[in-house]
């Protein structure tokens, strides 16, 4: 007898949602995905996908990426994990896993 358990959601924050990867199905029917781009979040992409790096400033690229975290957080509010999705984002997952107090990876 099948329960009416619900699956597990896990949030996905991208450099830009403009090319998404194809997932694997690897049992995908037991996990949901809420993805969240960073396309308008214009101090980010202008670094990292437009490459005009100059001064970077990090407070104001983990203050848009925690941004970020927390307007996908709003809208799926029933999220167990984050996958930052670019090895950019992962020096803020300790500082995301602070503010909203979820894990990220």
């Amino acid at each position: 007898m099948k329960t009416n358990k619900k699956k597990p959601i896990i949030g996905v924050i991208k450099p830009d949602t403009k090319f998404q990867r194809i997932l694997a199905d690897n049992d995908m029917d037991n996990i949901s995905l809420a993805i969240e781009g960073m396309d308008d979040y214009d101090y980010f992409q202008m670094v990292f996908i437009k490459d005009q790096q100059g001064n970077i400033s990090r407070e104001r690229i983990r203050n848009e990426v925690i941004e970020a975290v927390i307007d996908l957080k709003n809208s799926c509010n029933e999220l167990c994990s984050r996958v930052l999705e670019c090895t950019n984002m992962s020096r803020y997952a300790y500082d995301i896993q602070k503010c909203v107090n979820i894990t990220s990876f």
